[in-house]
């Protein structure tokens, strides 16, 4: 159990993140001649829809911080932060859209959720989805989950004395809609901050006692083969504070070194970031 003093350092990180939320701010990014990965904040939306109100996007702040028509290769939910990949040009967008709809990716998400989990297991379960404007209808859907660190809040949350909340290392094996966000709901294990899928109580304590407004899910990494190199190339995105700061005993070096050999990386490249939300509130998309 941790003490109940909480780091101060957290909450004052957070307000500072806030004051930077500006049409203004910079996106932090890695690129080379044909790709471009980015380490996207929490909040943003990957490209402006029709359906939110929202005047910037990562597309737009990209193409006007680069020069570039960047073209994104896979989504990330607007509440979820961490690595997402561009192509350059729309040749090595198709070569990558291949890649990616052929499963030869590896991603690997971090998330605090809900409650102690106390081994690894994988979710085998179909969820609904809407594809191409098309009726509803059910996907296969597995997620790999790990726990790498639990901890005990001395804070009532509901019924209960204290708040039991896990990190976890996600990996998820098909790329559906909000699939980690829907598989760790029916595992009884919301993600922290989650207003379609997730626990209010929790959202709120996180709110109050943090000033957390966000989605604690990150796209930590990504592992492939670069199409024109085919080098084995691994994207990281090293999480902020708000993800990892109740976690004293988490390494982000060391996970990073397992996914390396894990994936039979050759050449890592990282995208660290000083802006981790854009947002003003608790956001979905």
């Amino acid at each position: 159990m941790i003490p109940a003093n909480q780091p101060e350092t957290i909450i004052q990180q957070q307000k500072m993140l806030k004051q930077q939320a500006s049409p203004t701010f910079p996106i932090h990014y890695w690129h080379d001649d044909n790709l471009l990965a980015a380490h996207k904040p929490s909040g943003l939306l990957v490209h402006r829809s029709a359906i939110s109100s929202d005047r910037i996007s990562l597309v737009g702040l990209l193409r006007e911080q680069t020069k570039l028509s960047l073209h994104p290769i896979h989504r990330l939910d607007r509440a979820t932060s961490g690595i997402i990949l561009f192509g350059k040009n729309p040749e090595i967008t198709a070569q990558l859209g291949s890649i990616f709809r052929e499963r030869q990716v590896n991603k690997a998400y971090l998330a605090v959720v809900r409650g102690w989990i106390e081994e690894a297991g994988l979710i085998d379960k179909s969820i609904k989805t809407i594809k191409n404007d098309g009726p509803l209808r059910r996907v296969e859907a597995q997620t790999y989950y790990e726990p790498l660190q639990r901890i005990e809040l001395p804070l009532p949350c509901g019924r209960y004395e204290t708040t039991r909340l896990t990190l976890l290392l996600v990996k998820p094996h098909t790329g559906r809609r909000h699939q980690i966000r829907i598989h760790m709901e029916k595992l009884s294990h919301p993600i922290i901050g989650d207003t379609t899928y997730g626990d209010s109580r929790h959202n709120y304590l996180f709110r109050d006692h943090f000033d957390s407004n966000r989605l604690l899910l990150h796209s930590f990494a990504l592992g492939m083969e670069h199409p024109l190199t085919e080098e084995q190339i691994g994207l990281f995105a090293p999480p902020m504070e708000s993800i990892t700061g109740l976690f004293n005993d988490f390494d982000k070096e060391a996970l990073q070194e397992r996914l390396e050999e894990e994936w039979n990386i050759q050449t890592s490249y990282s995208v660290a970031s000083s802006i981790d939300s854009v947002g003003t509130g608790l956001q979905e998309e």
